[in-house]
């Protein structure tokens, strides 16, 4: 089980390379009608879920890392939660914007 995550902690996000903007990749659940971010606690399960991302296949991606607490006001911005995966695209943890834990 994973614990909370804190403000502070690093997490790894998938970002896609447009030319000149870099933007956090989403993700929508069409059953649920909900958007999220997928985010992740090691870059390697990171990198092991680029192959599962919906949309074209010819995007450019880049794993980085941001610090949670960043993470969750870009996700406020956008209306999204964030799922915290492991490599398998397992969700660990869910997450409002506000930070609290679903």
């Amino acid at each position: 089980m994973l614990k909370k995550l804190e403000a502070q902690t690093w997490v790894y996000v998938i970002i896609e390379r447009t030319g000149q903007s870099d933007t956090i990749i989403g993700q929508q659940d069409d059953e649920l009608n909900l958007s999220y971010i997928p985010a992740f606690v090691e870059k390697d399960a990171a990198m092991s879920a680029v192959g599962m991302l919906a949309g074209p296949e010819d995007r450019k991606f880049e794993i980085q890392a941001i610090i949670f607490e960043d993470l969750l006001q870009s996700a406020a911005q956008g209306h999204a939660l964030i799922f915290i995966l492991n490599g398998q695209g397992r969700i660990l943890a869910k997450y409002c914007s506000d930070g609290t834990s679903i």
